[in-house]
């Protein structure tokens, strides 16, 4: 008779281990702050592109998230817990991932606004349910993306000119009727390698494909990381992206484009597997990866949404109870878990041949109607 086990990792939370994980947590989020500043004021600067507010404004921008969720973390502490051991290192963050995916436009005033409802919303969740049921970072980054959309938050003007000249890749990508090409959504910001490293317009620490890879290895190896779901997430996206390129004749740098994109590597790694939201078993989260995969490409093509994994995986947690309770029973008898896969993967192909058949045919259309031009 096996015996149930749900998991083996450090990242199944105690006391013991908690303020460890968190100090380790903050360190490997610094190298991320480092390449930020590095990235959006160091070489901006040396290339007089900015001045001085411009070479400052990054590590501020970090700064003033931290400093917000600690102070809002010790006001609750000591109305709501003063008899709890409090850790500080967790708090800080929290501050550094929700500033990390946030827009580098985005002014300070509302940044600690921002941060401010990721604590008390993090204890709200706590007293009412006892448990936290909705990623506290991604709720204080739709405070923020709801103010953008209703053009409350003012556009910066000191800023890397890169972020604002160009755009972010999905969002000019999004603007193209077809799925573009390599020379037209590609090589604006130059090729795929600057993608990996990072030197691309996007969230304020979640550009660099190669570092947060590196972080993961390294969390994998220290056994902290639920590895499946990044992994199993990045490779559903690159699965069905690959599909929805074949169907215009496009190359293997297509889904590599899309994987290097937005936040889903540093989204999958820093928030849907290391918060509790997400699975402890390891049947549920392969399951969570799959069909958070699937809602990342359904929220990219089929909504307004340039980029669809923050949004996906602040939804996806909602079904997270599911996914841990056919894990368990698959624990013991897998085969009860089959259905499940087999639903993931018939909406992967679904949703990626409908896209691909979509767009196949709105490029027959623009082709047509260039053809109908050229004979008049």
């Amino acid at each position: 008779m096996k015996d149930f086990q749900v998991g083996t990792g450090t990242y199944v939370i105690t006391e013991k281990n908690n303020q460890k994980r968190s100090i380790q947590l903050f360190c490997l989020l610094c190298i991320l702050i480092l390449f930020s500043v590095i990235k959006n004021g160091l070489l901006p600067y040396l290339s007089k592109q900015v001045g001085l507010s411009g070479l400052f404004f990054p590590i501020l921008f970090v700064l003033s998230g931290m400093i917000m969720t600690l102070l809002v973390d010790l006001i609750c502490h000591q109305l709501l817990e003063p008899n709890k051991k409090i850790n500080y290192f967790h708090s800080l963050n929290l501050g550094i991932i929700y500033t990390l995916i946030l827009p580098l436009y985005t002014p300070l005033l509302f940044v600690v606004l921002g941060a401010a409802v990721v604590i008390i919303f993090e204890y709200f969740m706590r007293k009412l349910f006892g448990k936290i049921y909705l990623s506290p970072v991604l709720v204080g980054w739709i405070f923020i993306m709801g103010l953008h959309l209703l053009s409350f938050i003012p556009t910066l003007d000191y800023l890397n000119p890169l972020e604002v000249e160009l755009g972010t890749p999905l969002g000019m990508a999004s603007t193209i009727s077809d799925l573009g090409n390599y020379q037209t959504i590609v090589e604006p910001y130059g090729s795929l390698l600057d993608f990996i490293l990072g030197f691309v317009p996007g969230g304020v620490g979640t550009t660099s494909i190669l570092l947060c890879m590196m972080l993961a290895i390294y969390l994998t190896i220290k056994k902290e990381l639920k590895w499946r779901i990044p992994l199993v997430t990045i490779a559903t996206v690159f699965g069905m992206t690959f599909m929805i390129g074949e169907f215009s004749h496009l190359s293997l740098w297509y889904p590599l484009f899309q994987i290097c994109s937005g936040s889903l590597v540093f989204g999958s790694i820093f928030i849907a597997a290391y918060d509790e939201t997400s699975p402890v078993t390891p049947i549920g989260q392969v399951l969570y990866g799959l069909f958070l995969g699937v809602l990342i490409v359904i929220l990219r093509y089929m909504t307004p949404l340039t980029d669809g994994a923050l949004a996906a995986m602040l939804i996806i947690p909602v079904f997270n109870s599911v996914f841990d309770y056919i894990g368990a029973i698959a624990r013991f008898h897998f085969t009860k878990s089959v259905i499940a896969f087999i639903i993931a993967w018939f909406l992967i192909l679904l949703f990626a041949c409908f896209i691909g058949i979509q767009n196949m045919k709105q490029e027959k259309m623009i082709e047509t109607r260039v053809e109908q031009i050229d004979l008049m």
